[in-house]
């Protein structure tokens, strides 16, 4: 999915959307893990952001991947 590249920071405030992609691999009621391979711990691998959260800095882009054997 597309976010800010400030998703790296999610406490801090964001002022934009896109132009950067993280692979969003599992959701619950609440929020999703993603990997972010140019993000910085904690905010990297398996990482968590409630939905609240992810929506200051996703774009509203995205595709989806799937595996077909």
């Amino acid at each position: 999915m597309s976010v800010s590249p400030k998703v790296r920071y999610p406490e801090r405030p964001n002022e934009r959307r896109g132009d950067h992609l993280i692979l969003l691999h599992g959701r619950d009621e609440n929020g999703v893990w993603f990997h972010n391979p140019s993000g910085i711990a904690p905010h990297q691998a398996d990482a968590y952001l409630l939905f609240a959260t992810m929506t200051r800095f996703y774009a509203g882009r995205g595709m989806t991947l799937r595996w077909v054997c």
